[in-house]
């Protein structure tokens, strides 16, 4: 069982100065894409909920030793999340996710994004979502 306090995870957020609810953005990025930092830092910090879900959804994932930009990208893993969550969450509660969690992960330059070290052979992952349909094939 993941356990992680409100307080904790307030304290983390605070610790890494770059992190808000876009992920880890530079002064570029804020200026490029019109981001209001400190509203994004402060809906990533009223996040508690999704923050623990993503840590628990993780936890279950096989990872590798280290990541490559060969590794599944953030945007790729939440949209998992946000599938078997069955309700949005924002990519910078992933990131936090994973830098609390110490996971594998490779930073992509100036994106706010990272590739993160989940193993190929995680059945987790790579499962097919409950809410997709199976295909059918149908010999000719």
């Amino acid at each position: 069982m993941f356990k992680c306090s409100k307080n904790e995870f307030e304290k983390f957020v605070g610790h890494v100065p770059n992190l808000c609810a876009d992920g880890l953005v530079t002064n570029d990025y804020c200026r490029l894409f019109k981001l209001d930092f400190a509203e994004s830092r402060q809906e990533l910090s009223a996040s508690y909920s999704d923050f623990l879900d993503c840590c628990r959804w993780l936890k279950k994932c096989r990872m590798d030793e280290y990541a490559t930009h060969f590794s599944p990208a953030s945007e790729q893993v939440l949209r998992k999340i946000v599938t078997s969550l069955g309700r949005d969450i924002t990519h910078g509660v992933l990131v936090a996710a994973v830098l609390y969690l110490d996971l594998p992960h490779v930073m992509h330059g100036k994106s706010p994004g990272l590739s993160i070290g989940i193993s190929r052979f995680c059945s987790h992952f790579h499962s097919i979502s409950s809410t997709l349909k199976p295909v059918q094939y149908v010999r000719a």
